[in-house]
């Protein structure tokens, strides 16, 4: 008897066993609510099997009110600088001075670079001393000028009392009163004060083209002395904007050529902001509509819109580049910010919060009999007003003032029986779904799974 009682014992607890297997596996499966535990009633109390067959999942519901909304699109941009200025010299001089270095934020017109200019003040004093030379002998032209035409007047009246003492003359000889030489001296008299009279009127002839002449030289000295001046004003070199040094190129003391690049300047007064589209939002922007945008960054908000569009990607993103509209914040090359896009109006939207819409392309409503009916969705984008909490979609099949499924089930399907708690109007009064995660694509962009 006490060598069967052990094995009687070992039986006894085999098909205690066996029976325990067979009442797991053949227990019926509980749908339940995500989030685990019992569901909660209106009031906050427990529902479990004293009031409600657990078998049936208890849900929220929200009735479908269709209106026409202009959805948001949520990216992550980054800030660049749009205008890259390359800072060169015009002259050919050696560098005297550097005023900043690299990194600094200069201002539209600070000193960047110092030429020396002893070679051009010396070639400027040069000049100006030739022109004053110049300015003066075009004064004696003309005082000389005048000076030849009352000559010339007066010899002249000198050529004609020569001539009047010839004539006398011949007349005094025809009748044998003068000598043959004093004829002769009276005829060498006229033709002397002659040749005097036209080298007298070549001077006077000849002063406008000395005088254009002299002009001429004193005209192109005066260019040349503005182009020095000129020339030193470059020795000079400014910023032409306001901007970040990002490299220089040269250092003090070296020689350069005209043309020299000496260093990099980047705008700070012309900041866009890229970003990239993934593929699965592609198709919710246009390149033919303007779109536009804000940019917020540690609290601060900008206006954007859309410059220009890029070449896709290998992932199939599409790069996006934003220009800065309004007045900006202190920005810096490189940072991150989130960019809310604005899309063109969709007719006929629901605002669903992200629990209601699952696999980014379904959504349930519950019918008259308390059971699931799937629908086919289109998420279009994020509403502006809770950008990451609700999202617009499309919804074809679904009717205005249908329940919606808004509580996350871990395996909705159509024809599943569940227990409405109520039905809401607004999204506002729903309690916070359970959160599904993150989104394909990046973070802001995606909706729920």
């Amino acid at each position: 008897m006490r060598k069967t009682l052990p094995a009687l014992i070992a039986v006894a607890l085999l098909a205690l066993g066996w029976w325990g297997y067979h009442q797991l596996t053949t227990q019926p499966d509980t749908p339940r609510a995500s989030g685990g535990g019992s569901a909660r009633g209106l009031m906050g109390g427990r529902v479990g099997a004293g009031n409600m067959n657990t078998t049936e999942p208890v849900v929220q519901t929200l009735r479908a009110e269709f209106s026409d909304r202009q959805p948001a699109l949520q990216l992550y941009g980054q800030t660049l600088f749009g205008r890259s200025w390359q800072i060169t010299s015009d002259l050919g001089a050696r560098i005297e001075q550097i005023h900043i270095s690299e990194g600094d934020r200069v201002e539209a017109g600070d000193a960047l670079v110092s030429l020396d200019a002893r070679e051009l003040e010396r070639s400027l004093s040069r000049a100006r001393a030739e022109a004053t030379e110049l300015a003066a002998r075009i004064r004696q032209e003309r005082l000389q000028g005048e000076s030849d035409a009352r000559a010339l007047a007066l010899e002249e009246e000198l050529l004609a009392l020569n001539e009047q003492a010839l004539s006398r003359i011949q007349g005094l000889a025809e009748r044998n009163l003068a000598a043959a030489a004093d004829v002769e001296a009276a005829r060498r008299n006229v033709i002397t004060q002659q040749q005097s009279i036209e080298s007298r009127r070549l001077a006077v002839d000849r002063l406008d083209d000395n005088l254009d002449q002299l002009n001429a030289q004193l005209a192109s000295l005066q260019q040349d002395i503005a182009d020095l001046e000129e020339d030193l004003t470059l020795t000079s070199i400014t910023a032409p904007e306001t901007g970040l040094v990002e490299t220089i190129l040269v250092q003090p003391g070296q020689r350069i050529s005209a043309g020299t690049e000496l260093m990099v300047l980047q705008s700070t007064d012309s900041f866009q902001v890229r970003a990239t589209l993934p593929a699965s939002r592609a198709g919710l922007l246009s390149r033919e509509e303007p779109l536009t945008g804000v940019m917020t960054w540690q609290g601060d908000t900008t206006e954007l819109s859309l410059q220009s569009w890029g070449i896709r990607n290998e992932d199939g993103g599409i790069p996006v580049t934003f220009a800065l509209t309004s007045p900006r914040p202190p920005l810096l090359a490189g940072q991150f910010g989130t960019l809310t896009v604005m899309l063109p109006t969709v007719e006929s939207v629901l605002a669903l919060p992200s629990g209601a819409i699952y696999g980014n392309n379904r959504v349930y409503t519950v019918d008259q009999g308390d059971r699931l009916q799937g629908h086919t969705a289109r998420i279009v984008g994020q509403d502006p007003q809770h950008p990451g909490e609700r999202y617009l979609v499309t919804a074809p099949t679904v009717a205005d003032g249908d329940r919606l499924l808004t509580t996350r089930l871990q395996r909705p399907e159509t024809g599943l029986r569940v227990q409405p708690l109520r039905t809401n109007d607004r999204p506002e009064t729903l309690d916070a779904p359970d959160r599904p995660g993150a989104i394909q694509g990046s973070a802001p962009l995606g909706g729920p799974q």
